[in-house]
């Protein structure tokens, strides 16, 4: 675990949760259920996104993916602004 979640806790800022999976082949969101929780346990901040392509998908699934989140022990989502990483709590904790 330790080993798989090295980057992220090194290298990157945040993981992202990718919601465009549940509306491709694979059905579901990127990265998968129990990477989730093994990076809420390592204390890594979690983004959305919807990957959009078209306007009509900015922010498609959000709810669902922050029940997800939470779901994994999620409890803050990180938003960048000027480079800067700033934590908001989920909504409904």
């Amino acid at each position: 675990q330790a080993k798989t979640l090295f980057p992220y806790t090194t290298l990157f800022r945040s993981l992202e949760l990718n919601t465009a999976g549940w509306h491709n082949k694979c059905g579901e969101q990127y990265p998968d259920g129990q990477f989730l929780k093994m990076a809420a346990e390592a204390g890594i901040p979690l983004t959305i996104s919807s990957d959009a392509h078209r306007p009509e998908d900015v922010g498609r699934d959000f709810k669902r993916a922050g029940e997800l989140a939470r779901q994994a022990g999620f409890r803050h989502l990180a938003s960048f602004q000027g480079g800067r990483m700033k934590l908001f709590p989920l909504p409904g904790i």
